[in-house]
């Protein structure tokens, strides 16, 4: 029996701000860095960060039209088969085409973890968060006035051994949620993908 679709006809504005935030998350640090990859054509966004960590190789914002989807999906799975690092493939609600769970199936794909978004109006937040006693936020606009020491982007090798120091996917899942899921996929065992949330927290 297969999942319920989290792909909706109609997704909210709250939710296309949602997946595009995720996408440039997921793309800020790879850009930044020397031997990452951040394919970013229209449709479609493959990250590819070099490590052999679904964590940090994502295909997604799929947003293709239906003629030429299978074309683009598979060009972003046979570059991960290629180089043999495992990937994670993201599906949500403003995902496109409407049947694309159905092709990464066919593909060999299979839902694996589910992901909550979360939102609030910022009528309902504090006019002042309460910070930890010597806590300090500034906006810094250049590498010199970064506080050494104190809260840093990791390295691709320090992203590195967090991976390795982690259990194998499987190991230790998340519990599955009807809200959403999560897909990744890796060449040498079934392919997997993770869905974004349909349903906001």
């Amino acid at each position: 029996m297969s999942e319920a679709s989290v792909i909706e006809a109609e997704p909210t504005p709250l939710m296309a701000a949602m997946e595009d935030n995720l996408a440039d998350h997921v793309a800020f640090l790879p850009r930044q860095v020397s031997g990452m990859r951040v394919d970013a054509r229209p449709g479609l966004m493959l990250v590819d960060s070099g490590l052999t960590s679904d964590s940090f190789n994502k295909v997604l914002a799929a947003r293709l039209e239906p003629a030429g989807a299978d074309a683009r999906i598979d060009a972003a799975l046979a570059h991960f088969r290629a180089c043999g690092r495992p990937f994670s493939f993201w599906v949500g609600p403003c995902s496109r085409p409407l049947d694309l769970e159905a092709r990464l199936r066919a593909r060999g794909l299979r839902a694996s973890e589910h992901e909550l978004g979360m939102s609030s109006g910022l009528d309902r937040l504090p006019k002042r968060a309460a910070l930890q006693e010597g806590t300090e936020i500034r906006r810094v606009r250049s590498r010199e006035r970064a506080p050494r020491g104190r809260v840093q982007l990791a390295s691709p090798r320090a992203l590195q051994h967090h991976h390795e120091q982690r259990p194998r996917r499987g190991e230790a899942r998340l519990p599955r949620r009807p809200e959403g899921c999560l897909v990744s996929g890796h060449c040498r065992s079934p392919p997997r993908w993770i869905t974004t949330p349909s349903r906001i927290a």
